[in-house]
């Protein structure tokens, strides 16, 4: 882009910093900070953090009845679960569960931060973002002013920026409508799937995902032969099932038909370096946690590398704790990539990344060069 070629000042970083955190909260940054205080009410009870312990998933909201501050958490949750409550489900697919649906979802995230220290607040973190690329963009400023042409560039700097950051707020803010909307239609799709349990056509609640809509349409209608319809389901579930525990990961790109070739493949040198590209500056060393799904989310303690294939807004929480960001998909502008430039985690995007590197090895994670070196494991 244009700093590429304008800017010649000393900062290598500065295309990020010029465009880490944003200059007005979004509905997602007010989501996030309403479950880091829930998490911190259990961080600071003794109680809480002993049945958060004790208790799992739906059996933890549960108990919460049983006990005084229980219901004093509770009752702050349900508040919350009113506005948020289509949230938490992975990479905006109708076939996963919201937090609604599943308390499971909201239980992993709160134990996850409940066992972590000195965790910075949302708050905290945002000023010092915001510092950040008010320091990194009036450095642009002074370095393009001094050049030919630089009340000009100043200018076309100013617009891209304002632009760009008014894109990351839009698309923050669209994204919990969107959401509303998708859970709706499912409400709707998942009634047609009770149906055709309820009518002895397919077994299982689920399997009406694996089905069009004209499928299914047909299906209810009797014109879709029902030995058809179940091969359908059960051959789509296991190529399903295959990509949900990455052991067959699809191409990212399509020519027509036929997987486009994505270059050559990466690979790990004689040192152990894995070479991908850098969205988050810094360093670190960490233990790895390769997390499939958000379902496993819970598995993360403070300090750990998060390697996963993406992210969305339901696993935000997680980046409170972790030390950096591993991930097989997205780039400069991927979720994961933004969210890691907001909590100031090195951050780094490397394909395969989920079977090249494994779980528990201890790795360091190298946001300015890209690299990805393995320690040991």
């Amino acid at each position: 882009g244009i700093l590429r070629y304008w800017y010649d000042g000393n900062n290598p970083n500065v295309f990020i910093e010029v465009l880490s955190g944003l200059p007005e909260r979004t509905q997602q940054f007010n989501d996030d900070y309403a479950f880091w205080k829930l998490a911190d009410m259990i961080r600071h009870s003794e109680k809480l953090r002993a049945l958060v312990k004790k208790f799992e998933g739906a059996a933890f909201f549960e108990e919460l009845k049983n006990h005084e501050k229980g219901r004093s958490f509770l009752s702050q949750y349900e508040e919350f679960l009113e506005v948020s409550f289509y949230r938490g489900h992975a990479d905006r697919d109708i076939y996963f569960a919201r937090r609604i649906e599943d308390p499971t979802i909201d239980y992993e995230a709160l134990r996850m931060l409940s066992r972590a220290e000195d965790l910075v607040s949302p708050e905290e973190r945002e000023e010092k973002l915001n510092q950040r690329r008010q320091i990194a963009t009036a450095e642009v400023i002074e370095n393009l002013s001094k050049q030919a042409l630089g009340d000009l560039k100043v200018s076309v700097f100013k617009f891209l920026v304002n632009y760009s950051l008014r894109f990351f707020t839009g698309r923050d803010d669209s994204r919990p409508m969107s959401d509303i909307i998708t859970f709706q239609k499912k409400l709707v799709l998942c009634e047609f799937g009770h149906r055709t349990v309820s009518r002895g056509l397919l077994k299982g609640d689920h399997d009406f995902y694996f089905l069009s809509l004209d499928e299914l349409s047909r299906l209810l209608e009797g014109s879709e032969p029902l030995t058809l319809a179940r091969a359908k389901v059960a051959a789509r579930r296991k190529g399903f099932n295959l990509f949900l525990t990455h052991k067959e990961d699809p191409p990212l790109f399509l020519k027509g038909n036929m997987p486009m070739d994505e270059g050559e493949a990466i690979g790990r040198d004689n040192d152990g370096v894995l070479k991908g590209v850098g969205t988050s500056r810094g360093s670190v060393t960490g233990r790895v946690r390769i997390i499939p799904t958000l379902k496993d989310i819970g598995r993360l303690e403070k300090g750990d590398i998060l390697v996963c294939h993406g992210t969305d807004p339901g696993w935000t929480s997680a980046f409170s704790i972790v030390g950096g960001v591993v991930a097989q998909t997205g780039g400069m502008l991927a979720h994961f990539s933004c969210l890691s430039r907001e909590y100031g985690l090195p951050a780094v995007s490397l394909p395969n990344a989920m079977k090249l590197i494994k779980d528990g090895a201890v790795i360091i994670v190298n946001g300015d060069s890209g690299e990805v070196r393995v320690v040991s494991g």
